[in-house]
């Protein structure tokens, strides 16, 4: 079994891409998280449907119309460190709170 791997490090690269990877009959992507593709988002998704190829994203804020998401909900992260720092602001030391339990 070989895993077709196809990059765009460019926007203008991503319909090239998709296209390629169409091409070989990819059953499935994975869309690894870099600033490209949280940038193009919507774009990844759109041509994902176009070449009816189900994708994994990693953040569900781009990932509407995707198959899976395999990231953090950013959002609630940030609602769980304002929690963070009111116990911080409130005296709790930074080294008394759980790491990993973000």
């Amino acid at each position: 079994m070989a895993l077709p791997i196809v990059e765009a490090t460019t926007a203008e690269q991503l319909d090239t891409a998709f296209a390629s990877a169409a091409a070989q009959r990819t059953d499935a992507m994975i869309v690894l998280g870099d600033p490209l593709t949280v940038v193009q988002g919507p774009r990844i998704v759109a041509l994902a449907a176009k070449h009816r190829l189900p994708a994994i994203h990693l953040s569900r804020e781009f990932a509407n119309g995707g198959l899976v998401v395999y990231g953090p909900d950013i959002a609630d992260l940030f609602r769980r460190a304002g929690g963070y720092v009111d116990k911080i602001l409130k005296g709790t030391k930074p080294s008394d709170l759980p790491a990993g339990h973000f």
